[in-house]
């Protein structure tokens, strides 16, 4: 039995590590904010280690830890705060911005550096939802064997697995119990969900006599953002609702049949429409028929009567009745004229699409005009979103790819353009692309490493071009570069939102 129980594990495995896949990236991205806050003494020539904590950045040159972490800096001004990033190269000092002892937050500011700032869901984890716990726990780096020197390089952090226990908090402030294991060092690390948002701040374990299991607390995201509007920061904060890789796929698969199925009815509404208008025109050329058959014979009856009238009239000449003669040749021509008039101006068959009604109003689905000014509007069912914001996006569009009036765009291929933005103070990259003829605006967020990200920024140094232009030289080269850039990106986008643009109001 155990083989088989080990092969069914291995096929669950399998069937589910990709779905996890882009979980993962959206944890390790986040780890970029966390940091070891070291706690150092000095006597004005050597430095000694007093101990650490964790902590994670809310802007690019502030930290919010454990208030108990960095409380001998509140007291000793021979104390000295080092701030070490993990995706970084070196570390940085600090100073204490503002504290609070009721909560146990601190926050403090870097005097050089900046540092990825982390996104914080404000809304609470469900009961039983996955979280991770993330830092620098001190019996890891003495099983490690890390001495004073290693705490102030660059580490990975440590990251553990949990459950939320819904329903459960402290009396002092609100909390969140769960089960992801921490340790000494662990304090002031964060709380993070599968989207790699900010849920807590890990701030201490329970009470444990050895023999029963530890749970651990952090600060909520409601004392967070409190904490941090108290400071005068308005950290990035998010309101959606963290979906998996999987779920997300889900709804794009729902939004694929929901489409299937509108296209489909839209189908076969013009296939009906179709058979109408065929039976309409199939009924008036019927009528023509008709018509053309009386007129003919309407005109035959008139020539008979003409030539009868006219050889009338030629025998009322013999008879010398002149007059007579005369009248009846004068009817035999009307009739004549008439037959031929008849005959001439019978229903034609090219007439029949004259006859036909005029079509219904069709709603205009395609060949949207994006030139001008569009406002972009999230479509949820086909975005993944973890940490940025879904605010409609304003998009001011010129047939030959300039956005906004100062960004060019590529065509790297037929009917879409794309551009790539690389900040040079920012670890994320954004590749944007639109195709106008559908007013489809796509967004792609890669958040990288800070090793990754040097490695696209060189490549975008390559290319000099940025204003918009007509060039068409400098329009190629703009395409080159998203191509180039592309390739160093990873296979996929750790976010990637999706809008329905419609030309914007006028004012």
């Amino acid at each position: 039995m155990r083989p088989l129980i080990a092969l069914m594990m291995l096929v669950l495995a399998l069937a589910t590590g990709p779905a996890r896949a882009q979980d993962n990236r959206d944890i390790t991205a986040a780890e970029r904010s966390v940091v070891r806050v070291v706690i150092v003494a000095t006597d004005g020539t050597d430095y000694f280690y007093r101990g650490h904590g964790s902590g994670f950045a809310v802007g690019p040159r502030r930290i919010v830890t454990n208030m108990h972490v960095i409380a001998s800096a509140l007291e000793d001004p021979e104390i000295l705060i080092f701030v070490v990033p993990y995706d970084g190269k070196e570390g940085y000092l600090a100073h204490v911005a503002t504290y609070s002892q009721r909560v146990d937050l601190a926050l403090v500011e870097l005097d050089g550096g900046q540092l990825a700032p982390a996104t914080i869901a404000t809304a609470p984890p469900a009961g039983a939802e996955p979280v991770y716990a993330i830092g620098y726990p001190g019996n890891v780096d003495r099983a490690e064997g890390r001495n004073a020197d290693d705490l102030i390089r660059p580490t990975a952090p440590v990251r553990t697995q949990g459950l939320v226990s819904q329903g459960r908090t402290s009396k002092d402030y609100d909390t969140l119990l769960h089960t992801a294991p921490i340790a000494r060092g662990s304090s002031g690390g964060p709380l993070i969900d599968e989207c790699g948002r900010i849920v807590g701040v890990n701030s201490y374990l329970s009470a444990s006599d050895g023999v029963d299991a530890e749970f651990a607390f952090a600060a909520s995201t409601r004392e967070l953002i409190g904490f941090l509007r108290g400071a005068k920061m308005t950290p990035r904060t998010t309101d959606v609702r963290c979906l998996s890789a999987a779920e997300q796929a889900d709804l794009a698969r729902r939004a694929d049949a929901g489409d299937a199925t509108a296209a489909e009815q839209q189908r076969r509404a013009q296939e009906a429409a179709k058979a109408r208008r065929d039976g309409e025109r199939q009924k008036i050329e019927r009528q023509i028929a008709t018509e053309r058959e009386n007129a003919m014979a309407i005109a035959a009856v008139l020539l008979l009567m003409g030539v009868l009238v006219l050889g009338g009239g030629g025998l009322l000449l013999s008879q010398q009745r002149r007059n007579q003669a005369i009248g009846a040749c004068v009817a035999s021509t009307l009739l004549l004229l008439a037959a031929l008039l008849v005959f001439v101006n019978r229903p034609k068959f090219d007439e029949v699409e004259d006859r036909m009604p005029p079509e219904p109003k069709k709603a205009v689905t395609a060949g949207y005009d994006a030139v001008g000014a569009n406002l972009c509007r999230i479509v949820t069912e086909r975005s993944r979103i973890t940490v940025s914001s879904t605010d409609d996006v304003p998009l001011n569009w010129s047939a030959t790819g300039c956005v906004n009036g100062k960004t060019q765009y590529g065509e790297t291929t037929p009917g879409s353009w794309s551009r790539a933005l690389v900040p040079e103070n920012e670890p994320t990259v954004t590749m944007q692309s639109f195709e106008p003829a559908s007013g489809r605006f796509t967004s792609d967020h890669y958040l990288l490493s800070a090793a990754d990200m040097e490695r696209v920024r060189a490549i975008r140094r390559r290319y000099s071009n940025s204003q918009c232009t007509t060039d068409t030289v400098a329009l190629q080269s703009v395409a080159d570069m998203q191509s180039a850039i592309r390739t160093a990106l990873p296979a996929v986008a750790n976010e990637t939102l999706v809008y329905k643009c419609a030309k914007a109001a006028t004012k």
